[in-house]
């Protein structure tokens, strides 16, 4: 409603002029601006050099798919919500599409909350200890808690939650900063090592050090992951490059029996897969992870 037609100069910044779910949105939006005029993309900004500086605008990153399976019992919900999905069929009247939204939320669940997460998680922190200025982007609050528990019998890393209930407000015993500010100068000095969040840290807060990102679950709206990997490729006194490791839910479903249903999941999976490959190109291990996922598609017998 802000967008009026009296404003006579208009100017659009965003990172994701596409607005998820939203045609309609995303159509107004394009109009009322005159269409992407000007362009400067992850590659461009990973490649084009400053003469003021010396440095590109972004840093280099390095991106690794972590694969994560689903156990039995996972399975077999994931493929009884399939089926269901499967038998509304082609239609599209209110109901159907509110039953169909419904049982996608109840499988999307499924992956996001993957048993083998919260073990694959502590696997990979050990590997990279010692560890600072890491973010971990979880789900939800129940995720978080996971991860939270994970840490805590890590025992060696200092980690604070931030989720959007973090104070604004100036405090005294905090030298005038908010508790927010202080917790991100903690992190960005090194203090605080890890912070776990949820959806806060996705845009609008700026969080140069962070140099690893480790990505629990993502949705499939692109605007979340885009704007998740530019909080970790700005640059920062000390830091060379950034780090990104994506929970990828990619289970090996039965072929025989249903082909339909198998069908339907690879789809899912291969639509995942999709972000990976975006991730991955503009990666300077790129030529690594392609080869990672070709070996998956295959295991999984997806059309690549």
């Amino acid at each position: 409603q802000a967008l009026l037609p009296e404003y006579l100069c208009r100017l659009g910044l965003t990172a994701t002029p596409e607005r998820h779910f939203d045609d309609e949105g995303t159509d107004f939006l394009l109009d009322f601006f005159g269409g992407i005029v000007s362009e400067f993309t992850i590659a461009d900004g990973l490649s084009w050099v400053n003469p003021l500086t010396g440095q590109s605008p972004l840093c280099e990153y390095e991106y690794e798919p972590v694969f994560v399976g689903l156990d039995n019992d996972e399975v077999e919900d994931w493929l009884s919500i399939t089926r269901a999905i499967v038998r509304l069929g082609a239609q599209r009247d209110q109901e159907t599409e509110e039953k169909r939204k419904l049982l996608l939320i109840k499988r999307a669940a499924i992956a996001k909350s993957a048993r083998q997460k919260p073990e694959l998680l502590g696997s990979l922190i050990r590997q990279l200890l010692p560890i600072k200025h890491c973010l971990i982007y979880c789900s939800d609050s129940e995720q978080l808690d996971e991860v939270m528990e994970v840490l805590n019998r890590l025992g060696r890393i200092t980690y604070r939650k931030f989720t959007g209930h973090e104070g604004t407000a100036p405090r005294s015993d905090l030298g005038g900063l908010s508790e927010r500010e202080h917790i991100l100068q903690s992190f960005a000095e090194g203090v605080i090592e890890v912070l776990v969040a949820i959806k806060c840290l996705d845009e609008g807060v700026d969080v140069p050090a962070a140099s690893i990102g480790i990505i629990l679950a993502s949705s499939k709206n692109r605007r979340e992951f885009v704007q998740r990997r530019g909080r970790l490729l700005r640059r920062a006194p000390g830091k060379e490059k950034a780090r990104i490791f994506d929970f990828v839910v990619a289970p090996d479903f039965p072929k025989k029996g249903n082909e339909e249903v198998a069908s339907v999941a690879a789809k899912v999976i291969g639509s995942e897969l999709e972000r990976v490959v975006e991730f991955a190109q503009s990666a300077i291990n790129s030529v690594s992870v392609g080869t990672k996922v070709l070996a998956k598609v295959a295991d999984l017998e997806i059309d690549s």
